[in-house]
């Protein structure tokens, strides 16, 4: 059963990179290797329906079955492991939130990225504005700048400043 699930999370997955991000080979990547899977399944199923199985290729493709099923399992002990800490009750205040940080676009955050930093402004809302929100990513080489400071930059354009201590602002815009 986790084989047709990691599809399904596979394939779901790439299509909300390809809605919302641009169809870069790293956004790419989900989509692709939920129908390499699904491929896998399809041949290995021909494969073995056939008569005459070449020995090397059917020993390869059941290797590769057990490599696929072993990363099913891990995911779906992992999902199982998502689903049940999500159910326990918090009851202790959160102070500090890491948000993580993605690929900035020209200097600004793509639509996924703004998704996470929205979410983290309503999070510091619903906490009376006592969370501190740590922005983090470092600069790639396509980067004007460090994907912390953008989006640093974009949750003090939301009206949350305290996050990065006095005078970062000055001190980042005379750089």
């Amino acid at each position: 059963m986790s084989i047709p699930v990691l599809v399904v999370f596979l394939l779901s997955n790439g299509l909300i990179m390809i809605r919302r991000e641009s169809r870069t080979p790293g956004n790419l990547l989900s989509f692709v290797l939920g129908l390499i899977t699904v491929g896998m399944l399809i041949t290995f199923q021909q494969i073995f329906s056939a008569t005459n199985v070449n020995m090397v290729l059917g020993w390869a493709w059941i290797l590769a079955a057990f490599v696929l099923a072993y990363v099913a399992l891990a995911f779906m002990v992992f999902l199982l492991a998502a689903w049940l800490y999500r159910a326990v009750p918090h009851t202790g205040k959160a102070r500090y939130a890491i948000v993580l940080g993605a690929r900035l676009i020209d200097g600004k955050a793509p639509p996924l990225l703004r998704a996470r930093l929205d979410k983290a402004v309503e999070l510091y809302h619903q906490h009376a504005e006592n969370l501190v929100l740590i922005p983090s990513g470092g600069q790639g080489k396509d980067e004007t700048m460090p994907e912390g400071v953008g989006m640093a930059e974009y949750l003090y354009n939301a009206g949350i400043a305290a996050i990065c201590g006095s005078g970062f602002w000055e001190a980042w815009s005379n750089r």
